[in-house]
C-alpha cells in the first residue's frame, strides 16, 4: 500500500485519492486575493473620481467673472481607466474563485 492509502485515505466524488493543499499554500492565496480586493478599491476610487470631473460650466457672480468647467469629453486615458477596472475586477475574481476551489478541493494522487 502507499502512503497515502495508509495515512488517512480521502476519496474525492469520483474515487480518487486526494490529498489537501498546505496550509501555508491556502493562507497566501487567501491574503493574494484579499490584496486584489485592495487593487480593485483603488481602481475603482480613480475611475470615481475622474467621472465625477464632468461637471457642467459655471460663472462667478460678482465683480469679476470666473468660469469653471469640468471635462466635456472622454480621451483615452478615461478608457485606460476602465479598463484596467475591468481587470482588476477579473484578476480579483479569478483569485477569490481560486482561493476557494484551493480551500475546498485538494490535488489528485495518481
Amino acid at each position: 500500500m502507499s502512503k497515502s492509502m495508509t495515512k488517512n485515505p480521502k476519496r474525492n466524488m469520483k474515487g480518487q485519492f486526494v490529498e489537501g493543499h498546505s496550509r501555508a499554500f491556502i493562507v497566501s492565496f487567501w491574503v493574494a486575493a484579499v490584496l486584489s480586493l485592495g487593487l480593485v478599491w483603488f481602481a475603482i476610487k480613480a475611475v470615481l473620481s475622474d467621472l465625477g470631473s464632468f461637471r457642467s460650466c459655471s460663472e462667478g457672480t460678482g465683480v469679476i467673472g470666473i468660469t469653471t468647467c469640468g471635462k466635456q469629453s472622454m480621451n483615452i486615458g478615461d478608457f485606460v481607466l476602465m479598463g484596467l477596472l475591468a481587470l482588476s475586477a477579473g484578476f480579483s475574481f479569478s483569485l477569490l474563485t481560486g482561493a476557494w476551489r484551493a480551500t475546498r478541493k485538494g490535488t489528485i494522487l495518481s
